[in-house]
């Protein structure tokens, strides 16, 4: 039986990583080790983690400074023993038969990746996003990772290390690793720097893995370096296309059409967030990244038939936009943070 390593960074995650571990020694498939990866924590998830340990000789504890996702995990690469690997995060879970069925995915298929659905939980709200949800052509395709390469380099969704399995063999030998400048979105990077060295991709439609979305997570923030952050994110995507065999026009449209959503995503974020900033703050940078919007928008760059109609709602709405408007409507917001914070 193959060995499947599973890598799992936390960082003050006391809440979750008792059901997070469960679910793992409750999986079916039973030959695997977990790499759990202390990422400077101050509350005692270090000592759930270690109790865990006693119970379970296949999980290894391990203590590094405070730094970032992306630094626990390259740690954690360097330590892994299975033929393959899969990533989780601390506040999620899975099913039980969340190894066998990806490894069974990639070995019946000969694939050098496999990837299942996922369940979205926020709250009480639960959503399965089955894989054709995502993107139904994917799994009409041949499994070439060149397809899946272009899709992820312009969506975000499925772009995760979670929900998915590689093999050891390809991450050591090329050399691939997590971004630490751009971590906040260095899965994307991570796996389009995989899909190069990949030949097929292999699909698990079932919704295996359970992301759980709360307040407190990197993807639900806002981002007060917004503009720095897409720009680096860019610069990588950019680095792993251009070593591609993909045309240059369809490298350039998809980097275009990436950077016009995540703009308009980052405004949205700024615009509505509810964490205590300042209100110059606020305004300034909605402006800019309204700005920037709307020059992409005047620009003809952007198919507006590759825009989700939901965000095409805000950038028209973001170009009829000016000064004054948007201070009327950051207001409410703004006061509405500071009646919270009064609580």
């Amino acid at each position: 039986m193959k060995k499947i390593s599973i890598v799992l960074p936390f960082y003050n995650a006391g809440k979750y990583l008792a059901a997070c571990l469960d679910s793992l020694l409750s999986q079916s498939y039973e030959n695997f080790e977990i790499i759990a990866v202390d990422d400077g924590s101050t509350d005692d998830s270090g000592d759930i983690l270690k109790k865990y340990c006693e119970a379970d000789k296949r999980i290894s504890y391990h203590h590094i400074p405070h730094g970032n996702v992306s630094i626990a995990r390259n740690f954690a690469i360097g330590k892994i023993s299975g033929e393959y690997v899969t990533f989780l995060d601390a506040d999620d879970w899975c099913e039980k038969d969340y190894l066998i069925e990806l490894m069974s995915s990639m070995e019946e298929s000969g694939s050098d990746l496999s990837a299942c659905g996922c369940r979205e939980i926020s709250g009480k709200k639960v959503v399965e996003r089955y894989l054709e949800d995502f993107e139904p052509s994917l799994l009409d395709k041949d499994g070439s990772a060149e397809n899946l390469m272009v899709f992820l380099s312009e969506k975000n969704v499925m772009s995760a290390c979670w929900c998915k399995l590689y093999k050891t063999k390809i991450i050591r030998e090329k050399d691939i690793c997590f971004s630490v400048e751009a971590f906040i979105n260095g899965d994307i990077i991570f796996n389009m720097e995989y899909l190069l060295h990949c030949n097929h991709v292999s699909f698990v439609r079932l919704p295996l893995y359970n992301y759980v979305k709360h307040s407190a997570s990197l993807s639900s923030r806002r981002d007060p370096d917004a503009i720095m952050s897409i720009e680096k994110v860019l610069k990588g995507k950019r680095e792993v296309l251009d070593r591609s065999r993909l045309p240059v026009e369809l490298i350039e449209s998809t980097l275009v059409h990436w950077k016009f959503r995540a703009l308009a995503f980052a405004c949205y974020r700024e615009m509505t967030s509810t964490e205590r900033f300042g209100f110059r703050e606020r305004l300034r940078n909605s402006r800019e990244l309204a700005k920037m919007v709307r020059n992409m928008m005047k620009s003809g760059e952007i198919d507006f038939s590759r825009v989700k109609s939901r965000t095409m709602l805000f950038v028209r709405f973001l170009y009829m936009v000016n000064g004054f408007t948007l201070l009327v409507l950051l207001t409410p917001v703004h006061l509405y943070t500071l009646f919270k914070r009064g609580e």
